[in-house]
């Protein structure tokens, strides 16, 4: 993988983290594995009088049917956040030895797999604050996006396949939110 396509993250605990992109194929497989073992609930029906008399329709507001499909789409999502912070987000954990040390003597030995031992020191370390997970988590995702630098670079490769016949007024601006693209 190129070097270039990374980031440096310093969470609020002042451990550094590097963040690699995520591939777009594992985030395809980890939706559809996701809906097998998390699918979303049936709604349960209820009777609506219409004009032709009542009719049998899906309750999407009853309160437990919410709560059930919210759950089923958290777990979905905590399966793609798992796997990017075991593929994707990278830290030196020699570099906190001491921390470790120290977490040992309250909650006892850390665990001696290095996969288990990222996992234990994130858990009960790294990530302090609420948005900690989420600024290591999310530059993966976004790093997966289409930039309009990438944009650029395909317009300048194949200008006469990109090119308009007449000029486009709508404003496109890609996943870096940079100065909208002119595709004229």
């Amino acid at each position: 993988m190129d070097t270039d396509e990374k980031r440096e993250v310093t969470l609020a605990s002042g451990v550094e983290v590097v963040v690699r992109p995520f591939p777009g194929g594992l985030y395809a497989n980890l939706q559809a594995r996701g809906l097998e073992k998390h699918p979303d609930p049936e709604p349960p029906k209820k009777t609506i009088d219409t004009a032709t008399g009542p009719e049998e329709v899906d309750d999407l507001t009853n309160p437990e049917y919410v709560k059930a499909r919210e759950d089923a789409e958290r777990k979905r999502g905590n399966l793609i956040a798992d796997a990017i912070l075991d593929l994707c987000v990278e830290c030196d954990l020699s570099k906190y030895e001491s921390q470790s040390k120290r977490l040992e003597k309250h909650i006892g030995k850390a665990p001696k797999d290095p996969d288990e031992l990222k996992s234990w020191f994130f858990e009960n370390y790294a990530f302090t604050r609420r948005d900690d997970y989420s600024r290591a988590v999310g530059p993966a995702l976004s790093m997966t996006l289409v930039t309009d630098q990438e944009v650029r670079r395909q317009l300048d490769n194949f200008p006469g396949q990109v090119e308009r016949a007449k000029p486009v007024d709508a404003e496109a601006r890609g996943a870096d939110e940079e100065q909208p693209l002119d595709v004229q």
